[in-house]
């Protein structure tokens, strides 16, 4: 059994409003190593249940404010493949029958034995992440150097991240053209952290741009990832880093079902995007590209004031008060 200690195996939302049994659930959840935060009324916990990334959702039936039912509903309208498990007071079958209509994967009487809590933990845990390896999808993003794919699409990979699917981030070159002194690695490790994605190994990045060279790892990368989705620069753009860039990966990307191309901060007037991906939050897209603040440099794509102008025009035309604008080149 881990401890409470060890790195979490997951947040669990528990929705319980007796303190002494929410605390004793609680021991026996952060005892078998997951993280658990809890809310004791309906009305927190529907609110909870629709705004965070849960590994579980764990509600008691009756509760105030809105009861178990709809806590169950709240989830599972907010990520269908997140396992609720519902407990009551009531041992009548009806009842039960009812929290599995409403969306509830198991259902436990009360008083609930500790050990078939935790069995029961385990299966719906292990069922969900099983379920979301086979469903996971994976996301390459390219950029001509780190901070610009950040810039362009940051929003919309992290809510690929959020959906459970595996992003990679590859930026092209070191960014040493950019005329920064420090290395931007540690920032774009940073950014990719916030993102919940993974960074390319720093031996693959160029320190200077060949097209080539940024040709063959495209294609090392379409090849030993066999990515869903490619996402790279626009080749409508001022900086010639960034056309070819571009170039490159269009070359390498043969074989991928989707292709888009996002902006950078020199895109040109020509950049007319087709396609316009809703922020969920305009809070989460600032703090990416705020790992790369204050280094100096021609670093546009690291002002907050042009990433909210840029998201604010986008969203105009998506009908959102902000948007990531993407061209189409392909689309499976």
């Amino acid at each position: 059994m881990s401890s409470s200690s060890d790195t979490p195996r997951g947040h669990i939302l528990l929705v319980e409003d007796s303190l002494d049994q929410a605390h004793l659930i609680t021991f026996l959840l952060e005892q078998a190593g997951f993280k658990v935060t809890l809310a004791q009324d309906g009305i927190r916990g529907c609110q909870l249940a629709e705004d965070g990334d849960w590994i579980l959702v764990l509600t008691d039936l009756n509760l105030p404010g809105k009861d178990g039912m709809e806590v169950i509903t709240a989830a599972k309208s907010h990520a269908p493949d997140t396992p609720v498990l519902a407990m009551t007071g009531y041992s009548g079958q009806g009842y039960g029958d009812q929290a599995m209509r409403a969306g509830a994967d198991d259902v436990l009487v009360k008083p609930v034995d500790k050990d078939e809590l935790l069995r029961t933990v385990e299966v719906l845990v292990r069922r969900a992440e099983a379920t979301r390896a086979e469903n996971r999808r994976r996301i390459l993003a390219v950029g001509a150097y780190p901070g610009a794919l950040e810039f362009g699409a940051g929003a919309t990979l992290l809510a690929h991240a959020e959906a459970g699917d595996q992003v990679i981030l590859c930026p092209v070159t070191t960014g040493a053209h950019l005329g920064v002194e420090e290395s931007l690695r540690a920032r774009a490790e940073q950014a990719a952290k916030v993102l919940r994605g993974s960074l390319i190994p720093e031996s693959l990045m160029l320190d200077r741009l060949h097209e080539q060279r940024a040709t063959d790892m495209v294609l090392r990368m379409v090849r030993e990832l066999d990515p869903e989705i490619l996402y790279t620069h626009s080749g409508r753009d001022r900086d010639p880093v960034v056309e070819t860039v571009h170039r490159a990966t269009v070359s390498g990307a043969g074989g991928v079902p989707t292709l888009l191309c996002y902006e950078s901060p020199t895109s040109a007037v020509g950049f007319r995007p087709d396609q316009f991906e809703p922020m969920a939050s305009l809070s989460a897209k600032l703090e990416i590209v705020r790992a790369y603040e204050g280094l100096g440099g021609s670093m546009l794509f690291a002002d907050p004031s042009l990433v909210e102008a840029t998201a604010r025009y986008w969203g105009r035309h998506g009908d959102t008060e902000f948007a990531e604008g993407l061209e189409v080149v392909w689309a499976g």
